[in-house]
């Protein structure tokens, strides 16, 4: 998860950008790295993206990435760095064992075990259980 401090200055940033300000924070949580290697169906769990990207096994756009909270862009491509394709975990998805339902705004290839954001998704398109204007509220306070 994410600690309060992290969440608050998410918010902060979704408060500076132009638009409505839970939507901006809904799809800054999505864009985190930890979320889009969850969303390709690598992992069953957050916390377990967030183990694959601080042991780095992960690489966005060629480079090694350990921060889970970093802020994955349109067209930046996310895969799994070649020494670490061969996690049993990791195997599975490859060989095709592992059923994915990836969201229309992400492209993955499950084979080379790579990805990349096609478009940010909107409110709507996320169909969370959330109320963010109550976080909106509670946060602007």
């Amino acid at each position: 998860g994410l600690l309060e401090r992290q969440f608050k200055n998410l918010f902060k940033k979704a408060e500076r950008q132009k638009g409505i300000t839970g939507e901006n924070l809904l799809i800054l949580l999505e864009r985190r790295l930890d979320n889009i290697v969850y969303r390709f169906g690598i992992t069953k769990s957050r916390a377990h993206a967030r183990q694959l990207i601080l042991h780095s096994h992960i690489l966005v756009n060629g480079k090694k990435v350990d921060i889970p909270s970093y802020q994955v862009n349109i067209n930046d491509v996310v895969e799994i760095r070649e020494k670490s394709k061969n996690i049993n975990d990791i195997k599975e998805i490859k060989d095709g064992k592992v059923e994915i339902n990836i969201p229309y705004w992400l492209e993955f290839d499950s084979e080379k075990l790579k990805g990349r954001i096609i478009k940010f998704p909107s409110k709507e398109e996320l169909n969370l259980p959330v109320k963010e204007k109550l976080v909106v509220e509670y946060y602007s306070r």
